[in-house]
């Protein structure tokens, strides 16, 4: 990624594609849950519309519980590998 001091080194080691990659895959599943929310919201076979609304808020609170469960396993957690590594 770009730096405001360009003369600072660098990481040559391949971290900024490893980096430039992870970004790209968190864009991509970003857009796609910009296309996916609205469509669980406003889906036309649906016959109640405010049930599937309800619906949708249960399923993407579930998931965001289960990234934050993740999240703090991972890196927040003092015994984590992550937490150790200074992650």
């Amino acid at each position: 990624m770009p730096t405001a001091h360009p003369s600072e080194s660098r990481p040559r080691d391949g971290r900024t594609k490893e980096a430039s990659a992870v970004i790209g895959i968190a864009g991509a599943i970003g857009a796609l849950g910009g296309f996916l929310i609205p469509i669980t919201f406003s889906a036309p076979w649906i016959a109640d519309p405010v049930d599937a609304v309800k619906s949708a808020f249960v399923v993407f609170t579930i998931f965001y519980g289960v990234c934050l469960a993740v999240t703090w396993a991972f890196y927040l957690r003092p015994r984590s590998i992550m937490a150790k590594a200074g992650v």
